[in-house]
C-alpha cells in the first residue's frame, strides 16, 4: 500500500473540517531540532517512478536493490535529500520478503536515517493463505513473512539490523482487517501477527529487543468500540490495549506472554490528515490521560493548511509531550503522480523532466527522475513558500539547492565524453572542479593541492572563456601527471567504486567474467568471497591485467560506472587482499597476482617471490644471487602455476628459519650481500659525518673562548 486511502482521508475531513490555525492559540514557530534530537522526524517514502496516472508498480518494496538508482547515492539519492530536509526517519510501506533489505538499510544508517517498515498487505487480504481467510488469526502468514524478513537484511548473527527502530505489524487495520465496524477480528489479526512475529524472532535467534513493533491506525472514530467511540483513533487504541493484555477476549490464544510484550515492545500509532490543533484537541489531550506507552504519527499532512505554521505547531507538540509523543512522518516524500487527483496534494517533491539514470525493476523500465523542489504550498501566507522548505525549517534541516537538482551531478555523470558535455554546459568551474577531481580519482591520482585544480578545472569550464578542449584532451592533460595531484605509478589498480549500485555491478561482473579466459569467477579466492565489493575488485583487477594489459584507465576500467582505476591510498581500506595489480609488494598471493608479475620484469619477479617467502612461509631469504636466478629464470625452473611456486619454494635450499630448521648466517636474512655491503657503507659514513659535526663544533666554541665571546645557547656553539 503507497500511502492511506483517499476514502479515509475524505472521511476524516468531513469529519474534523479545516479550521484556521489561530483556533486554539497554536504556537507559531518550533525550535530547530537538532542532528541527535530524539524527536522522530519522518517521511513517507513510496517513490513510483512514473508520470502516469495508473501505471502502479509491479512491487512497491522500494527498499529492494532494483530501486537503488532511487534511493542510493550513485543514483538519484533520495536518503541523502531526506537527511538534509532534517529527517531522521523513513517510514515504508511494501515488504516483499523474496528480496533482501540490506542494501537499503546499510544505506539508511550510513546517511544517519533510521527506518520504520511495514508488514505489506499479502499475508492479510491477497495471499492464497490470507488470514482474512482464516478468521483472522494471522499467527502462521505473519510467522512466516516476518521470518523471511529477518533473513533478508533485517537481522544478522542474533541482532537486528542497526539502522531498524519500529516494525509496523499492520498499516491501517481498522480498514482492511476487516474494518471500523469489526474491532474484536481487526484486534485478534493484530495480536495474533505480533505474536507470530516474536516466535519468528526467537526462531531466527533474536536477543535483543531494541525494535518496537506498532499497527498504524486510521484517524476514523470507531463507533463499535468500548470507549473512545466519538473520539479519533483512540477507540482502536483502547481495544487493542485490552486485546494484548488478555487476547481471550478476542477469541485468540496466545503462545506468547503478549501482555509483557506489549508494555515492553509496543507503540501505538496512526495515520492522519487533520491540523496540529486537532490533534492536541481531539486526541492527545485524552491520550495522555489513559496510555502510558508512546506513539507516533505514521503518516502527518494537513494539505487545508498553511504547511509552515501548522508543522512548526506539530512539532511543538511532539518536544511538549516527549514521555508519550514520539514525532511524525511527514507523508509524503514525491507525488504519486499514478494515482493522480487529490492524492497529488500530499507529495512535497515533483518530478523534474531530466532522467538521472534509466533503470529495470521488476520486468519495467523506468526513468529516475530528477526531483523538483518547487511545489508551492497553497495555503502559505508568504509568497513563493514550498511545501519541502516547510518541512526543513521544521525539522531543522541543512536543506538543498533545490534549483540543483534537475541539473546532472558532477559527482555521478559517467566519466566519459558524456559525462564531460553535460557538466561543460553548465558553465560552471566549481561543477566542473567535482568532476575533474573525479577523473583524478580514476586515473590513479589524489588531488594535493586545491589551486592547482581550481585554475585547471577553469581552463576546461567554459564559464567565462571557451572550454580548453573535449574530454579526449582533458584526459590527456591529465595523463601528463599535473604537480597539483600525487600520481600513483606502482600500486595503483581497477577495483569496484563503492558508490555504484548493486545492479550496475553486477551488470558489470557478468560481463568481466563473461571476457576473461584463464580465470574463471566461481573460483574466487577464499579472502575475497567476503562481499559483492571484494569479490568485484579481484574480477575487475584481474580484468584489467589480463584482458586489458593494465592500460586504458578510463576506456578499461570503467564497467558502465561500476569501476574507477584507484591509488592504493584509496582502495586500501576498503580492500588490501584481494587487489591485483603489477606491484610485487601489493598485489594479491592468488595465482591472477602471480601472473600479473610474471608480465613484468624479474626484478618484479624476485621482489614477489621475497614477499612469498616472508609472508607466507615464514622464513628469509639466505642468497640472494639464488634467488635472483630463479627469479629470471635461467635455468628455466620458475614455475607458470602458483601453487607450483609455492611447492617449489618449501624444497629450496636458499632459505632460512621457519620451517626449515636453517640458521640464517651472520648479516643474511632477505638482504643480500651486496646490500649488506651498502648499509656498512652508510654506516660508516653517517658516523664519520656525526665525528667531523663534533670536531666543528669544538673548533668554534674554543675560538669563541679565545675571543671572549658570550656562549649563547642555540647560537650553533654552545
Amino acid at each position: 500500500r503507497l500511502g492511506g486511502p483517499a476514502a479515509m482521508r475524505a472521511a476524516a475531513r468531513v469529519l474534523l473540517g479545516p479550521a484556521p490555525l489561530a483556533r486554539g492559540a497554536v504556537p507559531p514557530a518550533a525550535p530547530p531540532a537538532s542532528a541527535d534530537d530524539v524527536i522522530l522526524r519522518g517521511i513517507s517514502y513510496g517513490p513510483v517512478p512514473t508520470k502516469k496516472v495508473g501505471e502502479a508498480p509491479v512491487d512497491d518494496d522500494f527498499m529492494v536493490s532494483a530501486y537503488e538508482p532511487l534511493w542510493g547515492d550513485s543514483g538519484r539519492g533520495d536518503l541523502a535529500v531526506m537527511r538534509a530536509i532534517g529527517a531522521n526517519t523513513v517510514r515504508l510501506y511494501g515488504n516483499d520478503p523474496r528480496f533482501d533489505h540490506s542494501g537499503f538499510l546499510d544505506a539508511a544508517q550510513k546517511h544517519g536515517v533510521r527506518a520504520i517498515p511495514g508488514m505489506s498487505n499479502y499475508p492479510y487480504t491477497d495471499s492464497p493463505k490470507a488470514c482474512r481467510k482464516t478468521g483472522w488469526n494471522c499467527y502462521e502468514q505473519l510467522k512466516a513473512q516476518y521470518a523471511a524478513n529477518l533473513k533478508k537484511g533485517f537481522a544478522k548473527d542474533g541482532s537486528y539490523h542497526p539502522a531498524l527502530s519500529h516494525i509496523i505489524i499492520v498499516n491501517e487495520p481498522d480498514y482492511k482487517a476487516p474494518g471500523l465496524s469489526q474491532p474484536q477480528l481487526f484486534c485478534k489479526a493484530i495480536v495474533s501477527a505480533f505474536d507470530g512475529m516474536l516466535d519468528a524472532e526467537k526462531e531466527a535467534g533474536i536477543t535483543d529487543a531494541t525494535v518496537k513493533f506498532t499497527a498504524t491506525f486510521s484517524f476514523g472514530v470507531c463507533s463499535r468500540c468500548s470507549r473512545f467511540n466519538t473520539l479519533p483513533a483512540l477507540g482502536q487504541m483502547y481495544a487493542l490495549r485490552a486485546a494484548m493484555l488478555d487476547p481471550s477476549t478476542v477469541g485468540y490464544t496466545a503462545k506468547n506472554d503478549l501482555a509483557t510484550a506489549y508494555r515492553q515492545r509496543f507503540v501505538q500509532s496512526f495515520n492522519t490528515p487533520s491540523p496540529a490543533f486537532v490533534i492536541r484537541d481531539q486526541f492527545l489531550t485524552h491520550y495522555k490521560k489513559e496510555f502510558q506507552e508512546p506513539f507516533f504519527i505514521g503518516e502527518y499532512h494537513a494539505p487545508m493548511t498553511a504547511q509552515a505554521e501548522d508543522l512548526a505547531a506539530i512539532m511543538q507538540l511532539a518536544a511538549g509531550s516527549s514521555d508519550v509523543f514520539l514525532g511524525i512522518s511527514y507523508f509524503e516524500f514525491q507525488q504519486a503522480y499514478w494515482k493522480g487527483g487529490s492524492e497529488l496534494a500530499f507529495g512535497m517533491l515533483g518530478l523534474g523532466d531530466m532522467a538521472i539514470t534509466k533503470f529495470s525493476a521488476f520486468g519495467r523500465d523506468y526513468s529516475a527522475w530528477c526531483l523538483n523542489g518547487s511545489i508551492p504550498d497553497p495555503h502559505a501566507h508568504k509568497p513563493g513558500a514550498t511545501i519541502v522548505q516547510a518541512l526543513v525549517d521544521a525539522y531543522g534541516g541543512k536543506g538543498l539547492d533545490w534549483n540543483k537538482l534537475c541539473l546532472h551531478d558532477p559527482a555521478k555523470v559517467p566519466v566519459t565524453e558524456s559525462g564531460y558535455k553535460e557538466i561543460e554546459s553548465q558553465r560552471s568551474t566549481s561543477q566542473m572542479r567535482t568532476f575533474v577531481a573525479r577523473v583524478v580519482s580514476h586515473m590513479g591520482g589524489a588531488v594535493s593541492r586545491s589551486d592547482g585544480l581550481q585554475a585547471f578545472a577553469a581552463r576546461y569550464s567554459g564559464e567565462g572563456q571557451p572550454a580548453a578542449g573535449d574530454f579526449a584532451q582533458l584526459a590527456g592533460d591529465l595523463g601528463r601527471h599535473p604537480d597539483w595531484a600525487r600520481w600513483d605509478t606502482v600500486s595503483a589498480a581497477c577495483v569496484a567504486d563503492r558508490s555504484a549500485d548493486k545492479a550496475t555491478l553486477g551488470q558489470a561482473l557478468s560481463f568481466a567474467c563473461g571476457h576473461l579466459s584463464t580465470f574463471n569467477c566461481k573460483d574466487l579466492p577464499e579472502q575475497c568471497d567476503s562481499s559483492a565489493w571484494t569479490q568485484a575488485d579481484y574480477i575487475f583487477s584481474t580484468y584489467f591485467t589480463e584482458v586489458a594489459g593494465g592500460s586504458g584507465e578510463l576506456q578499461n576500467c570503467s564497467f558502465g560506472g561500476a569501476a574507477l582505476y584507484a591509488a592504493r591510498e584509496l582502495y586500501k581500506p576498503w580492500n588490501d587482499l584481494c587487489v591485483v595489480n603489477q606491484d610485487p609488494l601489493t598485489t594479491a598471493l592468488t595465482q591472477e597476482g602471480y601472473t600479473a608479475i610474471l608480465g613484468t620484469d624479474h626484478v618484479k619477479v624476485a621482489a614477489l617471490i621475497r614477499r612469498l617467502v616472508l609472508d607466507q612461509l615464514h622464513e628469509r631469504v639466505a642468497d640472494e644471487d639464488a634467488l635472483q636466478q630463479l627469479a629470471s629464470n635461467s635455468s628455466a625452473q620458475l614455475p607458470v602455476s602458483f601453487a607450483a611456486l609455492q611447492k617449489l619454494l618449501q624444497g629450496v635450499p636458499w632459505t632460512c628459519a621457519g620451517a626449515t630448521q636453517r640458521v640464517c648466517p651472520a648479516g643474511g636474512g632477505p638482504l643480500g650481500a651486496a646490500a649488506m655491503i651498502a648499509i656498512f657503507c652508510a654506516a660508516g659514513l653517517a658516523v664519520a659525518a656525526l665525528l667531523c659535526a663534533i670536531c666543528v663544533r669544538h673548533r668554534r666554541r674554543r675560538a669563541q673562548i679565545v675571543r671572549g665571546a658570550p656562549l649563547v645557547p642555540g647560537n650553533g656553539v654552545a
